[in-house]
């Protein structure tokens, strides 16, 4: 049912609207002979779904045009538009109906900005929590360094953080021979941490 209610598409919102009315009116057309105007309270269906899907304005259309479709339905079935009239029952109804209109969309309106408003503090929050550990990571780097005693441990530190920083699993430092045009493997960090300072490339 939550999948129901949660659907994006714009194309299916308006394929299941169109359906559930186009239910409704086949049911008011064919039934009507046998049980009365009391079919015009089925419109609640295609209202509810509409004024859930496109807010209060679209409920209040499909109202609309469910009185209007009510109206052709007895003309075209040779049923006198007097039945309207009779009794106050189908104003009362279609009163009822642009009520839940309102009722529902704004409900829906209130519910979509809630959830766009919680979507944009959790990608917030993501942010916050990334660039929090992204500057704790930065200060144990500078931290570190500062306390290695010599250029080879210094490289190994900022090799073995600048991997976990960008979420590798291996991380290689090496210095360049500019006379022989040749990289000369440094430190690493990983699985080939212990080989690689002996590589020959």
């Amino acid at each position: 049912m939550k999948e129901f209610f949660s659907l994006q598409s714009k194309n299916v919102q308006y394929l299941i609207i169109g359906l559930t009315y186009v239910s409704y009116q086949w049911v008011f057309a064919f039934q009507h002979h046998r049980y009365g105007m009391v079919l015009s309270s089925l419109a609640i269906f295609p209202v509810m779904i509409a004024s859930w899907y496109l807010g209060p304005g679209g409920g209040i259309i499909v109202v609309i045009i469910s009185i209007f479709a009510d109206i052709a339905s007895l003309l075209a079935l040779g049923h006198p538009i007097q039945e309207l009239f009779e009794g106050a029952g189908y104003f009362i109804g279609n009163a009822i109906l642009f009520v839940v209109a309102m009722i529902v969309g704004r409900m829906s309106t209130l519910l979509r900005e809630r959830n766009e408003a919680l979507q944009k503090l959790q990608e917030y929050e993501a942010t916050r929590t990334a660039r929090a550990d992204f500057l704790e990571l930065l200060n144990g780097i500078t931290t570190q360094a500062l306390e290695a005693d010599n250029l080879k441990a210094i490289l190994a530190v900022l090799t073995e953080k600048i991997t976990q920083l960008f979420k590798a699993d291996d991380g290689f430092f090496d210095f360049w021979d500019e006379k022989e045009e040749v990289t000369l493997p440094t430190v690493a960090y990983g699985s080939m941490s212990d080989l690689y300072p002996y590589f020959t490339l």
